[in-house]
């Protein structure tokens, strides 16, 4: 049976692996799959606090969740999900 952690374990886990891959030389084997498992740790984080916490936010007056940003303008960009399942966003830069 699989043990979930909480959403600040996985926060504090991608936080150390960051760190870790900071002060890692360029040129290091290692750096890929710590790059790796870096990011890992956290999208996990979010996904997990999204599913946690996404219940306790206040409903808007259409029902949807309030955005804790507002949504700028200048932002544009696209959503998909892939085949396989990924999520894929891409942000046009301007």
């Amino acid at each position: 049976m699989r043990t979930e952690h909480t959403a600040s374990f996985y926060l504090q886990e991608a936080y150390y692996l960051a760190r870790e891959l900071e002060q890692m030389p360029a040129d290091a084997p290692e750096r890929s799959r710590t790059a790796d498992e870096t990011l890992c740790a956290a999208e996990t984080a979010v996904l997990t606090a999204r599913r946690v916490f996404g219940g306790m936010l206040e409903k808007g007056r259409q029902g949807k969740p309030l955005r804790l940003v507002p949504r700028s303008a200048e932002v544009t960009g696209s959503v998909k999900v892939t085949r396989e399942g990924w999520t894929v966003i891409r942000l046009d830069i301007t």
